[in-house]
């Protein structure tokens, strides 16, 4: 409408995440937002995956913050997510040299500030996960992380939360 002044619609920014096993205890992640990327690793201290799993679908469930830990030998990738409005979240990741760390961004090292939709950010972890499920069985996961088995129960909260988040929406 002519004179009235309406809020500009963002364009859906592109998100993309990985996981990957890369030895004995070790995996890398990847996760990039639009033009913002991050490189980061976790070691077999934490169950980082299930994690991760656990925080996004928390959020698509309606939490308003919820956080996932990369334990590192030394140190930590606190994962922060915070529900925004209009179905948004606001994804950082501070370093602390020291783990555990005090979970409070403020005595971290921020390495990733992004905002994107929720549903985008579940798309694109189940997307990361369902790859790296199709390439490596429950055995060879379970021997590759140490300690962790695949995170079955946690991919299918979220792939639940995604689904009735879709239908709220609708």
């Amino acid at each position: 409408a002519l004179g009235r002044l309406e809020r500009p619609r963002s364009n859906p920014m592109k998100v993309h995440f990985e996981y990957q096993l890369t030895g004995s205890g070790w995996a890398s992640s990847a996760l990039q937002v639009g033009e913002h990327a991050i490189r980061v690793s976790a070691s077999y201290l934490s169950d980082a995956l299930d994690d991760l799993l656990t925080a996004v679908a928390a959020i698509l469930e309606g939490a308003p913050i919820s956080q996932a830990s990369f334990v590192e030998e030394p140190g930590e990738f606190l994962w922060t997510l915070e529900s925004l409005e209009q179905a948004e979240v606001r994804i950082r990741i501070a370093w602390f040299p020291d783990w555990p760390s005090t979970r409070e961004l403020a005595n971290g090292d921020l390495r990733f500030d992004a905002t994107c939709t929720k549903e985008a950010l579940g798309r694109a972890v189940l997307v990361g996960v369902d790859r790296l499920h199709h390439n490596h069985d429950a055995k060879e996961y379970r021997e590759l992380s140490v300690n962790h088995d695949f995170p079955a129960s946690s991919a299918a909260r979220l792939r639940k939360a995604l689904k009735e988040s879709r239908i709220a929406q609708a």
